[in-house]
């Protein structure tokens, strides 16, 4: 990505058809166009800071949930019906074990007050 975002004029012809559009993800009407024309979506947004969270309470419904909803609503008005999303290593929980490995089973996140089910 970081080399289609470069190469402005001589782009790799793996970059051809890539587009970043830097735009809040909570601004639906801003996600559906930016998203026209395109087949996949490769989904990068999130809130970042963590401990954020905590004092903003907030932070994560908009920054995650309301988000991802409004990416997941601008394709299906698109039509497009791909994505590429990733998550982060929170959903491992702090553990001793290194390397992280995604066989570890259920853990609780580290970060939340929720009792394990």
């Amino acid at each position: 990505m970081k080399k289609c975002l470069k190469a402005k004029h001589r782009a790799p012809h793996w970059c051809e058809g890539f587009r970043f559009t830097e735009a809040s993800l909570l601004n639906l009407e801003t996600v559906e166009q930016s998203m026209h024309g395109h087949e996949i979506v490769w989904h990068l947004g999130a809130n970042t800071d963590i401990p954020g969270g905590n004092r903003v309470t907030d932070l994560d419904l908009r920054n995650c949930t309301i988000a991802t909803c409004n990416v997941l609503e601008a394709m299906r008005e698109n039509g497009v019906n791909k994505i590429l999303f990733t998550s982060s290593g929170a959903v491992y929980c702090d553990t001793e074990s290194l390397p992280l490995v995604e066989r570890f089973g259920h853990r609780r996140p580290s970060h939340t007050t929720f009792p394990a089910p």
